[in-house]
């Protein structure tokens, strides 16, 4: 046994049969009769030694008269009598409700396990079941599901059921489920927030499930369609408590808007129930009611609440439709508003990043031209020098020839 199916049996124990109450209530009244009898002590049998021992032994003077003494010991030894018997009954007491406790746990846990060992072995058995809770238990369940169930993997569903978020609308119509089946199924709706529809027609549901839906549905603000058609819901001793459930339900419940009583066999009793109910919901706009033998001022009324609630719903309608065109419109504006500043400061951006670009080519045209201008000078400075070392050459080329020239001139004329 897991942890989890440990918890979520938690959630669902109350459902089953009160064999706890019944356990508790055993164990108490057990041995009520057993009470040890003890008698009073007379304090006129004891001596007039005895007699002032126990007074002295209580703090109490003697009177120095025997009867008055005997009086007022004997009141002592009453009232120290029924402290002694008190005692001892709440010790039986506190002795009793122990072992009721150790024989509630004990019970809780051979209907546990007794429990848990039903719905493996049925799952087990059925590939078919098994596989559909492996999709709701892993959220892969389709949105709109139809699952075979029967009166043991109910209860398991209704646990798989319990946090999951895929399921939108669960059919189990027509499967002839027992109350008890149909009690678990409701309260999974008591965590589960993604049911918007369960179709519970065609079984055997009575008000153990109008029970549980009634109390998950006051805390549930999801679901939206309940079918209940062709279900005994009071049962076969006309038991009117699930009705007072579903009653109360209404009276709190506003999100409701379609529920399907239809050949329930409720009564007249019911539907003046029902109808009372209905004066304090704002919700339900279709409730089907056929085939239950109610009285026609109670179907008149019903009728005319339900009108009262759909103007109410085609108004509160129209203002959300108003209140949803003016928030797009202001959305729209806004939007625009911010498309335009959106343009206009892409405008300055694209001017600014012009400007830079520009900026930029400038003053790359700036260093393009300083750096042919300083190679042009540069050209110049080496032609230049060239030109300069070539003069200097020249000069010191014709200065050795003209030299030679004169040595020459010497050695002819001699």
């Amino acid at each position: 046994m897991t942890l989890l199916e440990e918890g979520l049996f938690s959630e669902f124990e109350d459902l089953l049969e009160d064999v706890t109450t019944d356990v508790y209530t055993t164990s108490m009244e057990d041995g009520d009769d057993d009470e040890t009898v003890v008698h009073r002590l007379d304090a006129n049998t004891l001596t007039l030694n005895e007699l002032l021992t126990e007074l002295e032994r209580r703090g109490l003077q003697p009177r120095g008269f025997f009867a008055d003494d005997a009086k007022i010991l004997q009141i002592e030894f009453d009232e120290e009598h029924e402290s002694y018997i008190e005692s001892k009954r709440k010790e039986r007491i506190e002795v009793r409700e122990l072992e009721a406790k150790r024989a509630i746990q004990q019970r809780r846990k051979i209907l546990m396990d007794t429990q848990i060992r039903e719905e493996r072995i049925e799952i087990q058995n059925d590939e078919h079941i098994e596989g559909w809770l492996h999709l709701v238990q892993h959220r892969a369940a389709p949105s709109h599901s139809r699952i075979e169930v029967n009166d043991v993997t109910a209860r398991s569903l209704a646990k798989a059921l319990w946090t999951d978020s895929n399921v939108l609308s669960l059919d189990v119509g027509n499967m002839n489920l027992s109350d008890l089946a149909g009690a678990y199924l409701c309260r999974a709706l008591r965590n589960n927030r993604s049911i918007v529809k369960i179709e519970l027609a065609g079984n055997r549901l009575g008000p153990e499930t109008c029970k549980s839906l009634g109390e998950s549905l006051c805390t549930n603000g999801v679901v939206q369609f309940v079918g209940l058609e062709s279900n005994p819901l009071t049962g076969k001793m006309n038991d009117l408590s699930g009705i007072q459930a579903i009653a109360s339900m209404l009276r709190q419940n506003h999100t409701l808007s379609h529920l399907c009583l239809w050949r329930c066999n409720i009564g007249p009793e019911g539907g003046r129930i029902i109808s009372n109910a209905l004066a304090d919901n704002k919700g339900l706009t279709c409730f089907e009611i056929g085939y239950n033998g109610w009285e026609n001022c109670q179907i008149l009324s019903i009728t005319t609440k339900l009108e009262h609630n759909k103007e109410k719903m085609r108004i509160r309608k129209e203002v959300d439709t108003r209140r949803k065109m003016e928030a797009d419109k202001l959305l729209l504006a806004e939007m625009k508003i911010d498309d335009e500043k959106k343009k206009e400061k892409d405008s300055h951006k694209w001017i600014e990043d012009q400007m830079i670009k520009r900026s930029e080519k400038r003053h790359l045209e700036m260093e393009r031209l300083a750096h042919e201008k300083a190679m042009e000078e540069e050209r110049k400075r080496k032609e230049e020098e060239q030109r300069l070392a070539d003069e200097k050459k020249a000069k010191e080329t014709a200065k050795k020839k003209g030299k030679k020239g004169k040595k020459k001139g010497k050695k002819v004329s001699a």
